[in-house]
């Protein structure tokens, strides 16, 4: 049976912003493991390193019980260093929408991938990848607007999926 394309895109949670997870319903569900994009997911495009909010985020991982990973397309120094900054292992130039850099966190985590959420806002990197690698996949909005063009661009062809998904209340959790 073919997956249908809007089920390939399709997260499995979708909140307005990472700050809205529930990390410990997420301990509770049997997840121990959190691979996180950097851009737009825990900080504005482009940053070196982590600022309170991401510091924040990261810590309340880690107190639900959870291992926090970065799993970023960026070049692997500058997600080295963002990933030092916060005291995270990572993979950087992990290759998103290949499941590779999220099954890589998987192993030298020593989680399996039933125990992992890929948490990102892109569906055609961070949430296929996740499908890919059969990871959990929650999607959080992007936290700001102004992206770079090779971003932005990808944002036309998610419109059709996201108008879609906004329509599905199961998808978005009610706080």
């Amino acid at each position: 049976m073919r997956l249908s394309l809007f089920k390939l895109f399709e997260p499995d949670r979708i909140y307005q912003s990472i700050d809205r997870i529930n990390f410990a319903l997420l301990y509770q569900q049997g997840k121990r493991l959190v691979l996180l994009d950097i851009d737009n997911t825990l900080v504005r495009h482009g940053s070196h390193t982590a600022d309170d909010f991401a510091r924040s985020i990261v810590d309340r991982i880690r107190t639900a019980g959870l291992t926090p990973y970065i799993v970023s397309n960026a070049k692997p120094s500058r997600a080295k260093r963002f990933a030092e900054s916060l005291g995270v292992p990572f993979t950087g130039l992990a290759g998103k929408p290949s499941a590779r850099g999220l099954l890589k966190g998987c192993v030298e985590t020593g989680f399996p991938a039933d125990q992992a959420v890929m948490i990102g806002d892109q569906l055609f990197t961070d949430i296929l990848a996740a499908r890919r690698a059969k990871i959990m996949a929650i999607l959080v909005l992007p936290l700001d607007r102004r992206e770079v063009w090779n971003v932005a661009v990808k944002r036309f062809p998610e419109a059709p999926f996201m108008a879609r998904f906004r329509r599905q209340d199961h998808l978005w959790p009610h706080q």
